[in-house]
């Protein structure tokens, strides 16, 4: 091997290492904990209830993403009727507008995804159905993430977080 080759053989193996994102888990699941974010959820053998929330506000609002599995599995099921539907309703119960409730594709297939914008901030909601069956749910969970508006920051890591969740199970 030349020199040259040698010195930058020597300069790669010197690089650190890229860490492994830490990894936030869900009872069948596991979600990227965002830098910058610490992990409030509280422990339990089956958690239902996961919180994330930056560690600095921005735009004078504390970032937050949460995930919380419904009583009853099932949502829209991809139907955007009923999506649109759920949208104009939480709008209406947070005094908010409803920037946009449509069918995308998340990491479990299609999903509704709501933008609700209201006084106290944005409110960017997917479900998150784990089905048991191509057609019967087992569980839905909804992320939701709250920011302020025009927080293109915080909705990028809201939209890093649902790319990074994986089924454990």
């Amino acid at each position: 091997m030349s020199r040259a080759g040698l010195l930058a053989a020597l300069f790669l193996f010197a690089l650190p290492a890229r860490a492994a994102p830490k990894l936030v888990a869900g009872p069948d699941f596991t979600v990227p904990l965002p830098d910058g974010y610490a992990n409030l959820s509280q422990r339990s053998h089956k958690p239902s209830f996961i919180m994330l929330e930056a560690s600095h506000p921005s735009r004078g609002y504390q970032p937050t993403i949460v995930f919380r599995q419904t009583p009853i599995a099932g949502g829209s099921l991809g139907d955007p009727a009923t999506c649109a539907q759920t949208g104009r309703s939480l709008a209406t119960g947070v005094h908010g507008k409803l920037d946009r409730a449509s069918i995308i594709s998340g990491p479990l297939g299609k999903t509704c995804q709501i933008r609700l914008v209201a006084p106290q901030g944005v409110a960017l909601i997917t479900e998150l159905n784990v089905m048991q069956s191509p057609s019967l749910p087992k569980e839905t969970w909804l992320m939701t993430c709250n920011f302020a508006d025009g927080d293109r920051q915080a909705e990028k890591i809201c939209t890093q977080t649902l790319a990074g969740f994986k089924l454990t199970k």
